[in-house]
């Protein structure tokens, strides 16, 4: 089906509402402000929230502990853990947990630095999947195109385009070759607008085939130069999980959006996503349909 950039389009969700109204988010980046913890989810990669657990403490100052590239995906099972490294080459290796909030609560300032839980923050750059059961450790970055394989746990970083696996994860093999690795980033699906997306595997397939030139390819669809972003409050769960609060602020690029009209209308289409909706009003890209990207 070829979509329209500029048209809303009605579907009456029935049963699957609950897992639908997620669609709405999907096509922009999502930044979670959990007091100084900042987490940023690239566009299509907002399925990742749930795999996210938050064992830090917050940040002193704002810090981004967590940032998803575009098209990122994670199975049910796997995980991704924010802090809760132990100094395991110290004396001193024990944090707030063992202590219990009482012991915790009367410590001196100078004492809680000492077993404070800080976070170094975890990088999924474009395209990287995380299979089922796989982890993904606090303080590591995954390069593009990069699969982890079932079962991997990756306490170091991951090279691009390759396949890790095995505890802890070593690189198994490249997964793309150089030729492919051209077409991938010469094509640059992250930046392709939403509206294009449905033309798109069979335009990879047949740059893959060499059918067709990059050139060509590119001038097939629109490419943004700008990504949309939502931000939203948020808070951290008694499972050490997101929980989603409400939309701050909208963005385009690095720049706020202030037209009073365009952030109405913004904030009631993304409204739908809350709960007892039967059917929303749907938008492959809502920011480029009003006129603010």
């Amino acid at each position: 089906m070829k979509l329209s950039h500029n048209a809303f389009y009605n579907f009456d969700l029935g049963p699957t509402a609950e897992r639908l109204v997620g669609e709405l988010f999907f096509p922009y980046e999502v930044e979670i402000h959990i007091g100084t913890s900042i987490f940023i989810f690239g566009r299509f990669s907002i399925g990742l929230i749930g795999r996210l657990s938050i064992l830090s403490e917050p940040p002193s100052t704002p810090t981004v502990l967590f940032r998803a590239g575009a098209f990122t995906e994670a199975h049910a099972s796997s995980r991704i853990i924010i802090g809760g490294e132990h100094g395991v080459s110290s004396v001193l290796h024990n944090s707030f947990g063992v202590y219990g909030k009482l012991f915790t609560h009367l410590f001196p300032d100078d004492e809680k630095r000492c077993v404070r839980m800080e976070a170094k923050g975890v990088i999924l750059r474009d395209g990287v999947i995380l299979s089922a059961d796989s982890t993904v450790i606090d303080g590591v970055t995954i390069g593009d195109g990069t699969v982890l394989a079932a079962g991997a746990v990756a306490v170091g970083d991951c090279g691009a385009y390759s396949i890790y696996g095995g505890v802890p994860a070593k690189q198994i093999k490249r997964r793309l070759t150089p030729e492919q690795i051209t077409v991938v980033e010469g094509f640059d699906l992250a930046r392709v607008r939403s509206h294009c997306l449905t033309a798109t595997p069979s335009i990879l397939r047949r740059l893959e085939q060499g059918q067709l030139q990059i050139a060509e390819a590119r001038g097939m669809v629109e490419h943004m130069t700008d990504v949309p972003r939502i931000i939203m409050a948020g808070t951290k769960g008694s499972n050490n999980e997101i929980i989603l609060g409400e939309i701050q602020a909208f963005q385009v690029g690095d720049r706020n959006i202030t037209d009073e009209a365009q952030i109405k209308t913004l904030r009631d289409y993304f409204a739908q996503a809350k709960a007892g909706r039967s059917s929303i009003k749907w938008s492959p890209d809502v920011f480029h349909a009003i006129g603010a990207s």
